[in-house]
């Protein structure tokens, strides 16, 4: 049987329409009612019958707007409330699985000797980059992890509102244990905090200007240190660094890689027709997050040094969804 789905933030909207729709309806029969008492005297009385029949079709329908709208506020509301309920099932069934919140009581422990579960609190606690760590436990809550032993490519999915991925391959990631648990929440809390669309492309910030801003400077950079007048040179050294430490690098080199058409990359990457001016700065935010959400700051140290202006752009959107 094919799962059935519904998504309240839709049908909240829709049910608004419905409601205005509605209520525009009944202010025109309304109005036709004045005009009909008004000009009843000098009216057949055919037209007389034919505009009551009008004023009695708009004020059926009126009312089977009104019912429609309330019986999707029902549903949104009810669909709602199954969602909390099978995400607080699920969180409860895993014991823990996902990081709760730290009350300052823990022992010190050995991240060598954590499990996977373990360690991702571990990154928590230990956030490098105390915004992202705020931002995350205000959204910790949303967080919905439909499928932890997923076969495919990890995502979040924006419709439903959940992440599908490998815990176990998590485990063992080269990129840094947990990597793939905290971009994919970075992806999530982007949306999430958000009400129109995503944190990251939100027209108010110079986010994806800025992150180009940056690549364009440190290209320049490279040519004046380097002596270089080739602009390829420039591209082959950067793609070198970014190959140095590469797994660490792998935000770098995926949004790199992206803005610059594959002309300069690492190791890491997506498909070259996935990059855009709206998945660049997605990527971007789940990279950064994920990067703050390190115990270990190498990974926001490199960040920081190809891309200074976005991610001072990125701590103004964090600052703005915390104040």
């Amino acid at each position: 049987m094919n799962e059935f789905n519904v998504n309240p933030f839709i049908l909240k909207e829709k049910s608004h329409s419905f409601e205005a729709i509605s209520n525009n309806m009944r202010t025109s029969t309304d109005q036709i009612q004045k005009i009909s008492m008004q000009l009843k005297i000098t009216m057949s009385s055919n037209i007389t019958k034919s505009l009551n029949t009008v004023i009695g079709n708009l004020d059926n329908e009126t009312k089977s707007c009104k019912q429609l709208y309330d019986q999707l506020l029902q549903i949104a509301a009810a669909y709602e409330n199954y969602e909390q309920k099978i995400c607080n099932e699920y969180k409860n069934t895993q014991n823990n699985d996902t990081p709760q919140k730290h009350n300052g009581n823990e022992e010190e422990k050995n991240p060598d000797d954590m499990s996977y579960e373990e360690y991702l609190q571990y990154r928590y606690e230990n956030a490098v980059d105390e915004n992202t760590r705020k931002l995350y436990e205000k959204y910790m809550d949303n967080i919905n992890i439909k499928d932890d032993d997923y076969e495919d490519t990890a995502f979040y999915n924006p419709f439903w509102n959940h992440i599908k991925y490998n815990a176990e391959d998590d485990a063992e990631n080269v990129r840094g244990i947990g990597c793939t648990y905290y971009h994919e929440t970075g992806h999530l809390i982007d949306d999430q905090s958000d009400w129109f669309g995503n944190t990251s492309t939100d027209g108010s910030y110079d986010f994806y200007e800025k992150l180009n801003e940056d690549v364009d400077n440190y290209i320049n950079n490279i040519m004046e240190e380097k002596g270089y007048t080739d602009i390829e040179d420039a591209y082959s050294d950067f793609s070198n660094w970014l190959n140095e430490d590469g797994n660490n690098k792998n935000g770098v080199s995926d949004l790199v890689n992206g803005i610059t058409d594959g002309k300069a990359c690492g190791g890491w990457g997506h498909a070259d027709n996935y990059y855009n001016s709206n998945s660049i700065p997605k990527e971007a935010f789940a990279h950064f997050f994920e990067a703050g959400m390190s115990a270990d700051p190498t990974k926001l140290d490199y960040i920081k040094e190809v891309f200074p202006s976005a991610y001072a752009e990125y701590q103004k959107m964090i600052e703005d969804e915390l104040n």
